[in-house]
């Protein structure tokens, strides 16, 4: 009988595989990525990969499912802990230094690959769907704070502010993938910048 793996074993393990699929991804992109690709980057056999994910788009939704879960539990976190609403919303936007740079997510292209290599797949579009919500729901909370500290006196409600940052900060990261330099990414979300101030009342 094989040795019975404990569950901070198997979530070591499980975090192994999706780092070093993320490798991959962004190395080779996602249709060109194999599970032997995966398997082999992390040194285990096929089964031991197959043990977590039941095949490539399983792990590549669980490789970005896990990545947007985690930012929201620390952005629900930050807001319980007090943290200022105005600051944190930069942080989301735009990283830890809080302004404008130029873009650069080395996995925004392999996330546009797999939503447009799958667009007429109805369940992924319902994943989709939940992704973006969850999304929105994350900047709504910090834009809804910050309202009801009297930090922000928002133009527009919560929600549409959010969906706002996300179809801009979505636009560049697109446009980026396809266009690299010419995008002007820096100039574009310091633009996006300015008009979130506007559409919060800040001063």
């Amino acid at each position: 009988m094989a040795p019975k793996m404990s569950d901070h074993y198997k979530q070591k393990r499980r975090k192994d595989i999706l780092e070093a699929a993320e490798k991959i991804f962004i190395e080779k992109g996602y249709e060109h990525t194999t599970i032997k690709d995966i398997y082999e980057e992390v040194g285990l056999s096929r089964g031991g990969v197959y043990q977590y994910f039941s095949n490539k788009r399983d792990l590549f939704e669980s490789l970005i499912g896990d990545k947007l879960e985690d930012i929201y539990q620390l952005t629900a976190d930050a807001l319980e802990d007090g943290e200022d609403p105005w600051t944190l919303l930069k942080k989301r936007m735009f990283g830890e230094e809080q302004h404008p740079s130029e873009y650069n997510d080395s996995l925004a292209p392999v996330v546009l690959e797999f939503f447009v290599s799958g667009r007429t797949d109805e369940s992924l579009s319902v994943y989709a769907r939940d992704r973006y919500h969850l999304g929105v729901s994350m900047y709504e909370n910090i834009i809804q704070q910050g309202e009801s500290q009297g930090i922000f006196t928002p133009r527009f409600s919560p929600g549409t502010i959010a969906r706002a940052i996300i179809s801009f900060s979505d636009g560049i990261a697109v446009d980026s993938a396809l266009a690299g330099e010419e995008v002007q990414s820096k100039e574009q979300s310091e633009l996006l910048f300015d008009m979130i101030q506007y559409m919060l009342g800040i001063r």
